[in-house]
């Protein structure tokens, strides 16, 4: 991450992507090889994507940077889909390699003379090792190797905005993304463009699922399925504590299979991941505050502080998580979790040990006594490994095989297998297949292991096959078939031609609603059929079909209307010709009405008017044009003799000339001095 905070990654993120993709891919392969268990390698494959995800934010630009987010899913999906099934097979190419190397190397160094006690390879491991290529481990390892890729890349998405919000809460001390040049006040947008992406993330996962579904054949989904039966179905609370492993996987693969992709394993990686990015998180406010942590004197007494934090919460983890009931196994009836623990007690028997201890060894005296279990890398020792056990059991093998294919056996106890197996999962048991009180007939037919009736049916389907075959009815269905077959050809050609009479008008032509009322559309006035029909007559019925001049035809001679989106349904459903040239001649030969006509067609009654009230309309026609340009009631109401002020104005102009009159007296006897007489 901090080389992500260089110009010269800002400069060539694409060429840094690509090599962490490739970083990534080896430190998976390196891991799995080295730890030889899955489980172990998910939280490092979480953390790489972690990493890898949020170093693009060191793209110069926003649109580099959905543009390497973009390219980013793509590399996921190849490395889903194309590698991950593949490292097998390349592992076991480079092995190849080397073995020629060493063998070029060996064939340098002839003259050095070989001691007499050398042991010597048998024949069957000079053919092993002289093999080009060795068996592939099966499909369900495959399988499982790519859930926890896609479960590790699920959980990264999750993260990802988790530790970018913590480097927005803590901006100053870590700035982490100040180094990014991200700015404090746009920090946000990314935020939620990585919550907005969670959604896309899951769909995006859920196609990969479908992909190698069709593309390698795995039954992802099913897998799933019985992961999560097996989860429900499970006999203690966590199922990490379950001894009973799937001894038909690789080692490697035991543990995952065990933890059924469940809630557990979810919270485990998380948790795992969770302390990863924590220290990463620190050692970059170290780096940032350039505290010196082995000159501190409190840094022992810190790190004691952690450990025991840590101890506490993992002992805390499974106490509360015992007092909540968060993984109390509810859903367990007593013949799965009899059946369940019956297979744990002969486990253990077989192995003479606990629970607690490795999967049962082999017999005494076998010929895998003594000889520790390959791991799963190792394709020479897995090899050895099952030839011994085939040489040793050929015997039994062949008896079994020819016991599995003998119909007697088989059928011999079936009845019981399934009654057990019935009384197992709750269900129906063999002899209550056919209920008391049915018909003898059906009774027999319906009998556990009885033979299908299948001479009646098949006679009808005969009966039925040849009345069908040769008659009209297959002859119509068949036309009809090509009829439709036609017109979906017609229709797709059609929709890709642009046509000369396009022209959009602003009301619907049938009922004249206008484009603020309902969105418009323009269509051809004709159906396909229609047109069709005219292209055949124009060529003189010419039983061949031209694409080309059918183009043009449609292009050239196609008439066009405007309708409204209700109008365009209407016709559409029903597959008739749109009636725009009628309603366009009835346009054409409309004229203005005249009030007579007006009045006829009109719904009210016609009535006498008095003079009184036609002067009244008239003076309130003249008064709204008056008010509409503007003019003031004072201004034109005088002119119709009507006095355009109100009583109170009135009164008031009355009240203001006495005031003016009595002051204009007052003021002339001032002037000769009478007031003061007066006195």
């Amino acid at each position: 991450m901090r080389g992500a905070f260089s110009d010269v990654y800002r400069d060539n993120i694409m060429f840094f992507l690509l090599g962490l993709f490739a970083i990534r891919i080896t430190i998976k392969i390196a891991c799995t090889s080295f730890m030889c268990e899955l489980m172990l390698t998910v939280p490092i494959a979480i953390t790489n994507q972690t990493m890898a995800i949020f170093t693009l934010l060191a793209a110069p630009t926003l649109f580099d940077f959905l543009v390497m987010y973009v390219a980013l899913i793509g590399l996921q999906m190849i490395e889903r889909i194309y590698i991950g099934p593949n490292e097998d097979v390349a592992m076991g190419k480079l092995a190849q390699w080397k073995r020629t190397f060493d063998g070029y190397m060996k064939s340098l160094s002839a003259a050095k003379p070989k001691k007499a006690d050398d042991d010597e390879e048998s024949e069957d491991e000079k053919k092993f090792e002289d093999q080009d290529e060795m068996e592939q481990e099966g499909e369900t390892e495959e399988m499982i190797s790519f859930l926890a890729t896609i479960s590790a890349d699920s959980i990264a998405n999750l993260v990802v905005p988790t530790f970018y919000a913590f480097c927005m809460l803590m901006f100053e001390e870590s700035r982490v993304l100040s180094n990014f040049r991200i700015p404090q006040h746009n920090a946000e947008f990314y935020l939620y463009f990585y919550i907005l992406m969670l959604p896309f993330q899951m769909i995006a996962d859920r196609i990969c699922v479908n992909i190698v579904e069709c593309y390698h054949g795995w039954k992802v989904t099913d897998y799933l399925e019985y992961c999560a039966y097996r989860f429900i179905v499970r006999t203690t609370d966590w199922k990490g504590k379950d001894n009973v492993l799937d001894q038909t996987l690789s080692p490697h693969v035991r543990s995952i299979d065990q933890m059924c992709f469940s809630d557990q394993f979810y919270f485990v990686c998380l948790m795992q991941t969770i302390g990863a990015m924590s220290l990463v998180f620190g050692m970059q406010i170290i780096f940032e505050a350039g505290w010196n942590i082995f000159e501190d004197p409190a840094t022992p007494v810190v790190l004691f502080y952690a450990l025991c934090l840590c101890r506490g919460t993992s002992a805390m983890t499974g106490v509360s998580a015992a007092y909540l009931k968060i993984w109390v196994v509810r859903y367990r009836t007593w013949a799965e979790s009899g059946y369940q623990q019956a297979i744990m007690k002969k486990m253990q028997a077989m192995s003479g040990s606990t629970a607690d201890e490795k999967p049962p060894p082999p017999p005494a005296g076998s010929v895998h006594d003594g000889w520790p279990e390959p791991a799963h890398y190792d394709k020479h020792g897995m090899e050895r490994y099952r030839v011994a056990f085939l040489a040793e059991n050929q015997l039994w093998l062949q008896v079994a095989v020819s016991e599995m294919m003998d119909k007697k056996t088989l059928e011999k106890h079936r009845e019981d297998l399934l009654d057990g197996l019935a009384t197992i999962v709750n269900e129906v048991a063999p002899k209550d297949y056919a209920a008391e009180g049915t018909e003898p007939v059906e009774k027999e037919m319906f009998q556990f292991g009885a033979a299908p009736a299948m001479d009646l049916a098949r006679a009808a389907s005969e009966i039925q096959r040849e009345t069908y075959e040769n008659s009209a009815l297959r002859q119509l269905m068949r036309m009809w078939r090509e009829r439709a077959q036609f017109m979906l050809f017609l229709q797709q050609v059609s929709a890709m031609v642009k046509l000369d009479n396009y022209q959009r008008r602003d009301a619907c032509e049938i009922c004249g609603k206008a484009k603020d009322q309902l969105p418009l559309v323009v269509l051809p006035i004709y159906t396909l059929l229609h047109l069709a029909s005219l292209y055949r007559e124009q060529r003189d019925m010419s039983p061949l079909w031209n694409t080309p001049l059918w183009k043009h035809f449609y292009q050239t001679f196609t008439p066009t209307c405007t309708l409204c989106e209700e109008c365009a349904k209407y016709y559409h459903k029903r597959n008739t010709n749109i009636p725009v040239n009628e309603k366009r001649y009835q346009r054409l030969q409309a004229k203005q009405k005249s009030a007579y006509e007006k009045v006829r067609v009109s719904d009210y009654p016609v009535i006498t008017m008095e003079p009184e009230m036609k002067q009244v309309l008239n003076l309130w026609l003249q008064w709204t044009r008056c008010i509409v340009r503007d003019e003031r009631p004072q201004d034109f109401l005088p002119r119709f003799g009507i006095e355009g002020r109100t009583m109170q104005e009135i009164r008031k102009e009355l009240l203001d000339k006495a005031y003016w009159r009595f002051w204009d007296v007052r003021v002339f006897l001032e002037l000769f001095g009478f007031l003061e007489l007066l006195g």
